[in-house]
């Protein structure tokens, strides 16, 4: 005794269909440039086709399966569209602040430029005008001393009633506002008078003979 509780599915009917291209073959001879022309299938080949669809499906013909096989020509696809190139992107336009922002900013080059020159030339013409000083000064001491430079100042003996002659006055006044101008000149310029002063004293010591003075003739 044997129960079945469900049953294998069962195939009622097959109905398969098969299409074929018709095949083309390019003309031989002369002609061989023309396009390729259709040349449709003997009925014996679409025949054995058949059979061998037939056979891969398992076709029955009690079930009242179906196999059909037709050969017609397929249509080329169409060429794709060839798409335009792209345009080329515009440049971005200027600003219109560039050009005066390039401008203020030349401008306020060519000002730094131009007061860095001023600045050398003052620089330099204060320092003309220290040596200048130094070089006065240096020429009116001796005068002053009663001595040339290198000798001894001769004491001179004076009437007490005996004035101050002119030109001695003159070269007192000459010599304070020398003074004056050397300690102007100084103060805004303190590297460049250390540097005069310097040069001053190895000037005088060079002129000072090795004995320590000479003697008064």
């Amino acid at each position: 005794m044997a129960k079945t509780l469900t049953t294998p599915g069962d195939i009622r009917r097959l109905s398969v269909a098969v299409l074929l291209k018709v095949p083309s073959r390019a003309p031989q001879g002369a002609d061989s440039k023309a396009p390729p022309q259709a040349q449709p299938r003997a009925a014996e080949e679409i025949e054995k086709i058949q059979k061998i669809v037939m056979g891969a499906v398992g076709f029955s013909e009690q079930r009242g399966d179906q196999v059909t096989v037709v050969e017609m020509p397929f249509e080329a696809a169409p060429p794709e569209p060839e798409l335009p190139a792209a345009p080329e992107a515009a440049p971005p336009p200027a600003s219109p602040l560039s050009m005066p922002v390039l401008a203020a900013a030349g401008g306020a080059l060519l000002l730094l430029i131009a007061g860095f020159v001023v600045w050398l030339l003052k620089r330099r013409s204060r320092q003309q005008q220290i040596a200048a000083v130094g070089r006065s000064l240096q020429s009116q001491e001796p005068a002053a001393a009663g001595a040339t430079p290198g000798r001894r100042p001769v004491p001179v003996e004076q009437p007490a009633s005996m004035e101050l002659p002119e030109e001695f006055a003159r070269l007192g006044r000459e010599r304070d506002g020398l003074r004056q101008q050397a300690l102007g000149i100084a103060s805004a310029e303190p590297e460049a008078a250390a540097q005069l002063i310097r040069a001053w004293m190895v000037k005088k010591k060079s002129l000072v003979p090795a004995g320590g003075g000479s003697d008064v003739e």
